[in-house]
């Protein structure tokens, strides 16, 4: 028997309700008992509503809208500075998202402080690279000149590491064995202030023959400085950077004021408490620095101009490594990149925080690309390195374009 036209129409009110009831009870069970996975859910409209926040300084190339749209839908994170300055020292800058709580706070405007994450091993490295230039330090100086002296080392393999294994991560000391050394939660890390400790430290391979990415080392190299210098790390920088006058400032843990709000929702583990539980004095010359992308972009400029030897001037012919993969080859505080059909090289150092993404990519033409986010990207590394091509090919094509 067939159904008369009213009771369709009913038969299909009812499906539609039922669905709708069906729906909504799914969505009220997701907020309530998975959170997370329900702001994980909502990211990508709340990325397109985020897009009519954005702003690009007057003149940038519209490649940077292209790279902004990039990290605003892939990087995790609605609030985004982008800055770069041109291999003629031309600055341009965009910015999108919100300060504070989204679509209730002020939009991202230039000088919205963020994390700058590792992005501050550059200054580290920089002032090392410095104090060679100097002739007060030197790539063969091994650390154990510099700590106090130890009796006797569990594994003697340390005293063979030097300045620059420090430098390019290849001293030895493994983060990915075990916990890192630098973000033990409520604990002290040895370093800066147990040196003595590391007589009961062993290496995961000898000095200088694989790289390793180590906060570590990089908190060694700060100690190297104050020992060269006779003057705190946190002053040191100061002054030889005048970063005060730029805006930049370290961090002791609790957020500043006039910091944006960072995004946790694909933080697997810390949440926006996590300052509580790291020592934010000893991650000074590893993960220390705090500021905006167009000061960041300015200060890495001024590192590449300033003097003949610079964080890209390392050999990376001399070793054994492929730069076609991201990470793959260290140099001083950077690694190099290029594609296998890739015009040229560029040198990026990345970072992260929870809740927080930095990358500076340096060209080997000049130019400087930094891109600084609340947020980190969904699946971790991987989609770092996605955009991280992202951003080589919009370089690439802007520069074929110009030749």
């Amino acid at each position: 028997m067939k159904l008369v036209p009213f009771r369709r129409k009913k038969l299909k009110r009812v499906i539609v309700v039922a669905a709708l009831l069906a729906f909504f009870v799914w969505l009220s069970h997701l907020v309530i008992a998975r959170p997370l996975a329900f702001s994980r859910f909502i990211y990508p409209i709340e990325a397109s509503l985020s897009e009519l926040t954005g702003s690009c300084s007057t003149g940038s190339p519209a490649w940077m809208d292209k790279v902004v749209a990039d990290v605003r839908r892939n990087g995790g994170g609605l609030a985004n500075q982008v800055a770069y300055v041109s291999p003629n020292g031309t600055l341009h800058h965009c910015e999108n998202g919100w300060q504070k709580a989204p679509f209730f706070s002020d939009k991202v405007r230039p000088e919205t402080r963020f994390r700058y994450a590792s992005t501050t091993k550059l200054f580290t490295a920089d002032a090392i690279l410095g104090l060679v230039d100097e002739g007060r330090l030197s790539f063969e100086s091994r650390l154990l000149e510099f700590l106090p002296p130890v009796r006797e080392l569990k594994d003697e393999r340390i005293a063979d590491i030097t300045i620059q294994d420090l430098l390019n991560h290849t001293s030895g000391f493994n983060r990915t064995i075990g916990m890192p050394d630098m973000l033990q939660l409520n604990k002290t890390p040895w370093c800066p202030g147990s040196l003595k400790r590391i007589s009961e430290r062993t290496l995961e391979h000898e000095p200088g023959t694989q790289p390793a990415y180590s906060n570590l080392g990089y908190c060694l190299l700060g100690v190297v400085i104050e020992q060269t210098t006779g003057v705190g790390y946190r002053e040191y920088i100061k002054e030889r950077y005048a970063i005060g006058e730029h805006g930049i400032r370290f961090i002791d843990g609790p957020y500043l004021d006039d910091e944006v709000r960072y995004d946790f929702r694909h933080s697997n583990f810390l949440s926006d408490d996590y300052y509580r539980y790291w020592d934010f004095a000893a991650l000074s010359s590893s993960a220390g620095l705090s500021g905006n992308a167009v000061a960041l972009a300015r200060q890495v400029r001024g590192m590449l101009v300033s003097r003949p030897l610079n964080v890209t001037s390392y050999d990376y012919q001399s070793d054994k490594c492929s730069p076609t993969n991201i990470r793959g080859c260290y140099g001083y505080a950077a690694y190099q990149y290029q594609p296998e059909d890739g015009p040229f090289p560029v040198y990026i150092q990345g970072g992260h925080l929870p809740g927080a993404s930095s990358m500076v990519m340096m060209d080997d033409r000049g130019g400087v690309l930094v891109w600084l986010g609340a947020g980190q990207p969904p699946n971790g590394f991987e989609s770092k390195k996605m955009l991280y091509q992202r951003f080589y090919n919009r370089l690439a094509d802007f520069y074929s374009d110009k030749e």
